[in-house]
């Protein structure tokens, strides 16, 4: 459902909750979900990160109306287990197309259950006008200044360790000659 050529790469959230970071991804190019990673530098029992998870997801959709997987990680970088409490570890949601209703669930979606939203480049400028991006195009460009610039340093980095030396050379050589 991509409405232009260029893919966008915006920028992710990270904030401080109090007892737990979260760090709020939109939608990376062709990903039908943006991501909230939930992480706690202290234990947690299961029942304060299952809480955790369903709050955020439901502040997150109402800022940005985009499905979205929450997952939450410890100190360590690994993944909470929620065996017994849930029957997966992850959340994931998403907003009705009228957007009075909330469809989460303790699973991880199959595409053709998810809206297309997140595909349409125009819907994500809109939903995100307050998070920053680059386009491919952007990128593009970026690599191409960084690749100009290195071959420059290059060429300088030459001149001052070949050529100037061999010509210093050659000309102390033709000096001592005559």
């Amino acid at each position: 459902m991509s409405t232009g050529s260029q893919k966008l790469y915006f920028d992710s959230i990270k904030l401080d909750r109090d007892w737990y970071f979260v760090e709020y991804r939109p939608p990376i190019p062709s990903h039908r979900f943006a991501t909230l990673q939930l992480v706690t530098p202290t234990d947690r029992t299961k029942e304060e990160i299952v809480q955790a998870m369903e709050a955020e997801l439901k502040t997150w959709l109402e800022l940005y109306p985009v499905p979205l997987m929450v997952s939450a990680f410890d100190s360590k970088g690994g993944l909470y287990d929620l065996t017994g409490l849930r029957a997966c570890n992850h959340l994931m949601g998403f907003p009705s197309d009228d957007g009075q209703d909330l469809h989460s669930s303790w699973r991880l979606f199959p595409d053709q259950e998810l809206p297309d939203r997140a595909l349409d480049e125009n819907y994500l400028r809109t939903v995100y006008t307050d998070i920053g991006f680059k386009s491919s195009e952007d990128l593009r460009r970026q690599s191409d200044e960084v690749r100009r610039a290195s071959r420059i340093g290059w060429l300088v980095v030459f001149v001052w360790a070949v050529v100037i030396p061999t010509a210093l050379a050659a000309r102390g050589e033709s000096e001592s000659a005559g």
